[in-house]
């Protein structure tokens, strides 16, 4: 006869569900992991666009624009060292976002201004930096578009900035377009 040992196993359904609970947890952090990320990534462009004006300003300073409106000057930016070096992948005619899109730089002679197009953003990433960029008027920004949603800040405090809301609903294509103007004064 054969002596019975108390120690047991788990069967497969015990298994199972604990895999279950596992892989459950490991999706959660994964989805608040990438949001995380995402909008780090979405600080740091606002931070770079932010550099990138105060960059104009000083090649610009005391003087105006003078260059016809919407003539792109991003290979000018380029070789004047406007962008960083992050934003430039060995080319001398974009700029380009962690996210892989590009980034150019117009004249605004209007407005005596800098306007700066990030194309092809998508949903996700069009909101995230658009709440960066749109819901406050810092750095000198004098209007904010995405896609076809429009608004003038000029003179700053003129009108209120983007909301939140606003700004999810504005960014609602696959590939959207944000654009954002600083004057130089």
């Amino acid at each position: 006869m054969r002596p019975q040992h108390s120690i047991r196993g788990f069967n497969l359904t015990e298994l199972a569900i604990v895999l279950a609970i596992v892989g459950v947890v490991i999706g959660g952090i994964w989805v608040v992991a990438s949001t995380v990320i995402e909008n780090n990534r979405a600080r740091r462009v606002a931070e770079q666009t932010l550099t990138v004006v105060q960059a104009f300003k000083s090649v610009y300073a005391g003087r105006r624009v003078d260059v016809a409106d919407d003539t792109d000057i991003t290979e000018f930016a380029i070789n004047a060292k406007v962008f960083p070096e992050d934003m430039i992948q060995n080319t001398t005619t974009s700029a380009y976002t962690p996210w892989q899109t590009t980034v150019q730089a117009f004249a605004n002679r209007t407005n005596n201004g800098v306007r700066l197009e990030f194309y092809n953003l998508q949903q996700k990433n069009c909101s995230a930096l658009g709440t960066q960029l749109l819901s406050s008027t810092r750095g000198g920004l004098i209007i904010g578009a995405i896609n076809s949603t429009s608004r003038s800040f000029a003179p700053v405090g003129t009108a209120d900035p983007f909301t939140v809301s606003e700004i999810s609903t504005a960014c609602n294509a696959s590939s959207s377009t944000l654009k954002v103007t600083y004057s130089m004064n």
